[in-house]
């Protein structure tokens, strides 16, 4: 679930490359990050 919400971001991120974007991509993928290690 959490790979398909991932690739539309991703997606999303290709098509517009809206900065605003990029910094809630930038802080979950952050966070994530934090969770697995």
């Amino acid at each position: 679930m959490f790979n398909k919400i991932f690739a539309c971001v991703f997606d999303t991120l290709k098509k517009k490359k809206i900065q605003f974007t990029y910094m809630i991509f930038r802080s979950i993928l952050f966070q994530h990050a934090m969770l697995c290690f």
